[in-house]
This record gives C-alpha cells, sequence and structure tokens, in this order.
C-alpha cells in the first residue's frame, strides 16, 4: 500500500466516524508494519522528518502521518513502567490499539472549583513538541470509573473526559493512537495542589538511530 493510499484510508474513516474499524483493518493487515518497515529499510532522511519526542508523561511519542488539525496516527511506547504525572482530557477525539502489554485507565469528575487538594491547568502547544501552561487555581477531583485495556484491544475516548493511563508494571507497553479533528484549542490538566506548574521546557527529541531501534520494537508486534 502506498502512503497516498494508507493517508487516504485513515482520513476517510475518521471523516466518516469509523475510526476504530479502520485503526484495526491498518493494523491487522499488515499495512501499518508495511510502511513502519519502508521508513527502516530506506530512511533517505525520512526519519529525521518524523515528529518523535519524549512526552512529559512517560513514553515516546511518534507522529507517523496525519493532517494538522484534521486526524494524525501515532505510536505511543512506555519502554519501561512509569505512571502518568497527570490527570488530563485531550483537544480530540481517539481510538487507541494496544499492540503489546496492558494500559490501566482511570477516569475522574472535577467536583469542586476553587479549593482542593488538585490543581487546575490550562496546557497548548507553542510549537510542534513544546507544552505551554496557564493556572486556573484549586480543584477537587473524584475518581469516576478504572478500567484496563489488555493486548490485542481497541478503546476509544471523548476529547472531554478527563483521566489518566499507565502501563501495567510488568512489562513494557506499546499502542496505536488515531485521533481526530481538533475539538478545543487547549486541554485541561489536573495535577496535585502542592506540584509545580511546568515551564513549558521543551521535551527531548527522540531521532536517529534511538527512532529507528524504537520502530523496529513496533515492528515486532505489529502483524504481516
Amino acid at each position: 500500500m502506498t502512503d497516498l493510499a494508507l493517508r487516504a484510508i485513515l482520513g476517510d474513516g475518521v471523516a466518516t466516524g469509523h475510526s476504530a474499524p479502520i485503526l484495526d483493518g491498518v493494523v491487522d493487515g499488515g499495512a501499518l508494519r508495511a510502511h513502519l518497515y519502508d521508513l527502516v529499510k530506506n530512511p533517505s532522511g525520512t526519519l529525521d522528518r518524523l515528529c518523535a519526542y519524549r512526552h512529559p508523561n512517560g513514553f515516546i511519542k511518534v507522529r507517523v502521518l496525519g493532517e494538522p488539525g484534521r486526524w494524525a496516527l501515532r505510536l505511543h511506547v512506555w519502554q519501561a513502567p512509569e505512571q502518568d504525572a497527570d490527570i488530563h482530557n485531550h483537544r480530540w477525539n481517539f481510538v487507541s490499539r494496544i499492540l503489546c502489554g496492558s494500559l490501566v485507565e482511570k477516569q475522574y469528575s472535577v467536583s469542586e472549583f476553587g479549593a482542593g487538594r488538585w490543581r487546575l491547568s490550562d496546557c497548548w502547544k507553542t510549537d510542534e513538541i513544546t507544552y505551554a501552561y496557564r493556572d486556573r487555581g484549586p480543584c477537587e477531583v473524584i475518581r469516576v470509573t478504572e478500567r484496563e485495556h489488555r493486548q490485542g484491544t481497541t478503546y476509544m475516548l471523548r476529547f472531554s473526559v478527563l483521566h489518566e493511563a499507565f502501563p501495567s508494571p510488568s512489562q513494557p507497553l506499546i499502542t496505536v493512537f488515531l485521533q481526530g479533528p481538533d475539538q478545543m484549542q487547549s486541554t485541561t490538566v489536573v495535577s496535585p495542589a502542592a506540584s509545580v506548574v511546568p515551564a513549558g521546557l521543551p521535551p527531548t527529541r527522540v531521532s536517529g538511530a534511538e527512532l529507528e531501534d524504537v520502530l523496529w520494537q513496533v515492528i515486532q508486534h505489529l502483524p504481516e
């Protein structure tokens, strides 16, 4: 499958509301594996054009394909078990397929504003990889639900849902992530009230041989 054909399938799937079956088809049918294999076997500078960096919440994030503001296909790779640093929502709806390991997800609701053990912040990107934060003051949150997403499953989440997600402690975690069009300009981040609001420093980029190793790790868990 050509790059253009893969882009068309993913873009049409998001636009028509069929993100989950399209993502499963791209994974199970071997198209994603073939695309990543071409990237690492015939790099020609292509790897350096991928947006890849260490996300503040503990995983390597690789943007594989996409159209800004409309959709994006990403890889999330936790190489060592690590819990998220914050509770957050997203600017877009998404579907995610668990390739390896299992993901524990806890969802929350804000029960009180102006007081509490937690602190609200607005978060947005100032460039391709840098996050900026604006403090909105204290709050209280309650946990609404907890669920585990295991290897081979695909789950969906609406943009407005506050959640935290982290790998089970016994193994690495790899997910394929298909996001839809932007629904908001910024996200909400909830962190402990005593924590310091991040200063907006850019994360560490992942490139070259390190990025190639990450892609090979993903390829090993994709069907042919």
